[in-house]
């Protein structure tokens, strides 16, 4: 059976804060990108044909897709809803949600360390159905 995308915002914490006690975790609100942004992401997407070679000369192709920065800033502008317990660098709390205003989102979003750009990014352009989950081994 065909299922749509779920629109919902959902929590998402970052790798890295996931065993800090829930009270120190900034919790980030993410949904999927709607259909024109979804758009936009895919003109900037980049897929590498690779073709490989293995052990005993054993051949295979594959493709890798490449995360631009303007779609992760896409991504991130569009697919962020809002974070909570989000803290500047003097330790206070940062307002970031629907009602902030577009330059000041902007500010937020250039303070935000790239690494945390790139794991919303990419958590976001999963849920819309951009980059296909990590197989697991």
């Amino acid at each position: 059976m065909a299922k749509m995308l779920n629109m919902d915002a959902i929590k998402y914490v970052l790798k890295f804060e996931r065993d800090a006690p829930e009270e120190e975790q900034t919790k980030f609100y993410i949904r999927a990108l709607k259909w024109k942004e979804r758009a936009d992401v895919q003109d900037g997407i980049i897929v590498t044909e690779i073709n490989m070679t293995g052990p005993k000369n054993q051949s295979g192709r594959g493709t890798m897709r490449h995360l631009s920065g303007t779609q992760a800033r896409i991504a991130v502008e569009k697919g962020l809803v809002r974070a909570e317990n989000l803290r500047a660098q003097d330790g206070s709390i940062v307002k970031y949600g629907e009602d902030t205003d577009a330059a000041k989102k902007e500010t937020i979003l250039d303070m935000m360390p790239p690494e945390w750009s790139k794991e919303l990014a990419e958590e976001i352009l999963k849920m819309s159905g951009l980059l296909k989950e990590e197989e697991k081994n």
